[in-house]
């Protein structure tokens, strides 16, 4: 039984946001208070204007079709920056594909623990396996043309027919070309497998799947079965009770695609690891970042941030609010899914209610998804949604892992502004004791601008 199938819950009531008051002021103190206030009055009254003015330069400037600036965005070119990285092989690596000043890619990867790291000048990564240390790549012809701008690249909803598809495992050998290939196996708790088949006539990700039990010899070919056809997907992993594996499918190298949005449909399918059956299809929205979706650590639901709508538009004197509808998809014991929308979300300030601000799903901590809007990180349940952290700094969502934190992208610029220099941070889940792990080399601004 699918989703679509399950009987509508009861609509659960609209919550409200709950009001954080100040103190009140001590009776001595009243007096005290009108005078402070009043000089308040005079002194924001002269400078709102002069902040509004400031800060709606910097909406208007670090926008995500602006990568010289900084700008948001995932990776991939045309109207997305470019810089972005991702753990690999269970926290052990960090692999960032960065845009050089002469505007070919890079591809780097950092050991974290011996602090060696390797370059490759010319490729594009396009997916990482988060279970073991592989990127898979995409060799950059500028000369040929064979490859040309477009949106593909790492943790974003796109796929392409790569022109030279590499495996590069990191701890063992230079990237090797290959048309066919096997993700390394995701495995459960409950000692079940997964298997993925990539075939580069089809995409660059995988686009056939199988379940075996752990420790066992791979399935055979006739095992591998298809989503959808002509689908590729990004897996997600698996549910806490090890039943449930869920993917999401992505969509092709779209140029028609903007501020944020991909221009056409992409599902989140979810499997039964014990039959194979895909027993939940549910449309995610048109959001160009992926994964869109986690599951809970404590049970078989996959939640992601739906819909938004403007709760409280910007002025000159606050900011305003935009609110995220929260998706909880339930998978019950017999295989049933069911669906709630709207009984939690997530509210966030924002400087520009017109966006477009889109979550990005980075990882999920012992205690929940972690979900990354606008510049914070929050945690959200199928029961409450807070804010984590703030990292004001950094270029785009940040890459989180289980055992080993944060990590993220910043630009550090000399005194005079003349060179900029991409580093690589990484810290605790709450950014505390943040502390570099790469830095790039010093590249001229006006080469970049």
């Amino acid at each position: 039984m699918t989703a679509s199938d399950a009987p509508a819950p009861v609509r659960a009531p609209e919550p409200v946001p709950i009001p954080v008051e100040a103190p009140p002021p001590r009776r001595g103190a009243r007096w005290k208070v009108a005078l402070v206030g009043a000089l308040a009055v005079l002194i924001v009254g002269s400078c709102a204007t002069a902040i509004w003015l400031a800060t709606s330069w910097m909406a208007d400037t670090l926008t995500p079709g602006d990568a010289s600036k900084g700008g948001l965005g995932p990776a991939g070119r045309g109207s997305w920056g470019f810089d972005v990285c991702q753990w690999c092989g269970d926290g052990r690596y960090l692999v960032v594909q960065h845009m050089s000043s002469d505007g070919s890619p890079q591809v780097i990867a950092v050991d974290v623990l011996d602090g060696a790291r390797v370059v490759l000048d010319g490729y594009e990564a396009c997916f990482v396996e988060p279970g073991a240390p592989v990127v898979w790549l995409d060799r950059y012809d500028e000369a040929a043309g064979s490859v040309g701008p477009r949106m593909d690249g790492l943790r974003d909803a796109f796929d392409h027919v790569p022109d030279t598809l590499m495996r590069w495992r990191l701890d063992e050998t230079v990237p090797v070309k290959t048309g066919e290939a096997l993700w390394e196996p995701m495995a459960g708790p409950a000692g079940i497998a997964a298997y993925f088949a990539v075939d580069a006539s089809a995409g660059a990700a995988p686009s056939r799947i199988a379940f075996g039990p752990v420790g066992r010899a791979v399935p055979s070919r006739e095992s591998f079965r298809p989503i959808g056809r002509g689908v590729t997907f990004l897996p997600i992993g698996w549910s806490s009770t090890g039943r449930y594996f869920a993917v999401e499918g992505l969509v092709r190298d779209d140029r028609e695609s903007d501020h944020g949005e991909v221009s056409q449909t992409r599902h989140v399918f979810v499997l039964d690891g014990r039959s194979g059956r895909v027993v939940a299809t549910e449309e995610l929205p048109r959001r160009a970042s992926a994964p869109a979706c986690a599951w809970l650590p404590d049970s078989d639901s996959l939640v992601w941030l739906g819909r938004s709508s403007v709760e409280a538009t910007p002025t000159e004197e606050r900011a305003g609010r935009v609110a995220f509808e929260v998706s909880v998809l339930r998978l019950s014991e017999d295989g049933t899914a069911e669906r709630t929308t709207g009984a939690q979300r997530l509210v966030v300030p924002v400087l520009d209610a017109e966006g477009p601000y889109e979550p990005t799903m980075v990882g999920v901590s012992a205690r929940g998804p972690l979900c990354w809007v606008d510049g914070t990180l929050y945690r959200i349940s199928d029961r409450v949604a807070h804010r984590v952290t703030v990292l004001p700094d950094a270029l785009w969502a940040p890459a989180y892992d289980l055992r080993r934190g944060l990590a993220w992208l910043e630009l550090e610029y000399d005194e005079k502004g003349r060179t900029r220099t991409l580093v690589m941070k990484a810290s605790d889940e709450y950014g505390a004791e943040a502390n570099v792990v790469w830095r790039g080399s010093a590249e001229a601004v006006d080469q970049l601008d």
